[in-house]
């Protein structure tokens, strides 16, 4: 959230007083402050990350990491984790409790398709009404890293101690400064008194409600990978399960209220002590569940890890117990039921037209012919290249299941420096217990197939493009 800033009541600039256009806003506001010097605004403070429990509002909902969110594939579900976000610090604002923060880990992954589009899914704006308000923001996001940004260590940085060199013009800190009102005018911060604004109803009956508890709940499941159900052992019949052993440094709570043995005496797991004691209780169980796994002891900011491994002898711990019950093993995202995809139409040849002038074009045409591929930046209908690939997901298994589809495509040839194959598109299905249901996946080529070369120019391979569903291969020629 913002710093609280006064501003001189007699200068103060409402949205609608500034015109209708935030460009038109922005340039009267930087007009007096810019002019006028920096006495104008009056920082009063700034909240770091948490909440400030002196108000009516103690807490707020906590959402599954990022990266675990992340693998639910759900657009729909990150949209409404933002939407609830966006309340409760909406709700926080109002009651000058402002302080939300996004913990690590802090990226969902690093492909380029899955994260644009849940970034994408977090955008909460106004509905469109009969006042014209559909780009007004509830919230914004800021940026905080920048490119090669690395400061783990901190110190020895040296800010102040030397002489500007003038590469940083006033145009460039007015431009700057434009963007950061343009979004303070979308979020009303000029408008005068929050109790009359657009989003003023929200307050601590906002927060922590329980539909945003039960949202968090559902985002936990359907972030969890189930990686291999050997004999349909998962889930277990609550009614053949008389006693459940809970082993691993990671399922330790301070009142488990059954049986429990954390195994490790912390996650580092440097001992054996306590495999006793664990291997004892598994063997009264009728089922063990073995939690294992990380936390910021492990990994955090300038503490890196040093092995992809579990931490000390938490793999021991997992195969001692395994041979104490047998074991259900844990490799490919898979559900409590089964599912067969099948494609049903997708193009076999995209033909993309180069620059507009017949000239320009043919010269266009022999040096990509010759090269193998064309510039991305050399095709003007990029837009009209987009197509669908239309499938249909059963479930072959007894019980209802959602399914994640991960469409993958590989170049028609080995291009150093490019990616072997790239997600090109998702979706999370569900589909009742014997049933099928259709979907479809949108590919735009000149985006997700193309890939940056060592110059930083996207170039997009002609020939034979293979788009990967599961087993199913199918092949898209681009040509020109």
């Amino acid at each position: 959230m913002q710093p609280s800033v006064d501003i001189n009541p007699e200068e103060q600039v409402l949205a609608e007083d500034v015109g209708e256009s935030t460009e038109l806003q922005y340039q009267e506001l930087a007009n007096q402050h810019m002019n006028g010097g920096q006495n104008h605004f009056m920082v009063l403070g700034t909240n770091g990350p948490g909440i400030n429990s002196n108000g009516p509002i103690k807490g707020s909902t906590s959402f599954p990491q990022v990266i675990l969110t992340a693998a639910a594939f759900n657009r729909t579900l990150w949209h409404s984790i933002a939407s609830a976000i966006a309340i409760e610090a909406r709700a926080m604002y109002n009651t000058s409790q402002s302080g939300l923060n996004v913990l690590e880990t802090q990226d969902g992954e690093e492909d380029k398709k899955h994260q644009g589009k849940m970034l994408l899914s977090m955008r909460v704006l106004k509905e469109e009404d009969d006042d014209g308000d559909g780009d007004r923001l509830m919230l914004s996001a800021c940026c905080k890293h920048f490119t090669a940004y690395d400061l783990e260590k901190w110190g020895d940085v040296t800010r102040y101690n030397f002489n500007a060199v003038g590469n940083v013009l006033e145009e460039d800190l007015d431009r700057a400064l434009q963007y950061l009102f343009s979004v303070q005018f979308r979020l009303g911060l000029f408008d005068g008194d929050p109790a009359n604004g657009l989003f003023a109803n929200f307050g601590p009956q906002d927060v922590c409600t329980s539909e945003s508890l039960n949202l968090a709940l559902d985002a936990a499941r359907q972030g969890i990978v189930l990686l291999k159900n050997d004999k349909k052992f998962l889930p277990l019949n609550k009614r053949s399960v008389s006693t459940l052993a809970i082993v691993g440094p990671m399922a330790n709570v301070s009142s488990p209220g059954g049986t429990y043995s954390a195994g490790c005496l912390d996650v580092g797991c440097n001992s054996t002590a306590d495999f006793q004691d664990a291997i004892c209780i598994a063997k009264e169980a009728d089922y063990v569940i073995v939690v294992a796994g990380l936390d910021l002891s492990q990994e955090t900011e300038d503490h890196d890890r040093y092995s992809l491994l579990l931490p000390g002898y938490q793999t021991k711990l997992v195969t001692t117990l395994a041979a104490v019950n047998l074991l259900y093993g844990f490799g490919h995202g898979l559900s409590y039921t089964s599912f067969s995809s099948q494609l049903l139409s997708a193009p076999k040849r995209l033909s993309l037209s180069l620059a507009k002038s017949n000239l320009k074009r043919s010269i266009l045409a022999q040096e990509h012919s010759r090269l193998g591929y064309i510039h991305v930046k050399d095709v003007p209908s990029c837009h009209l290249s987009k197509f669908f690939v239309h499938i249909s997901v059963t479930n072959d298994g007894d019980m209802d299941g959602s399914h994640v589809l991960l469409l993958f495509s590989s170049l028609p040839q080995n291009i150093q420096g490019a990616p072997l194959k790239t997600l090109v598109g998702f979706d999370r299905v569900h589909v009742p217990a014997r049933k099928s249901v259709q979907t479809s996946l949108l590919v735009d080529p000149c985006e997700l197939l193309s890939f940056a070369n060592d110059q930083g120019s996207r170039i997009l391979a002609l020939g034979e493009h293979t788009p990967i569903l599961d087993d199913i291969e199918h092949v898209v020629s681009i040509e020109m």
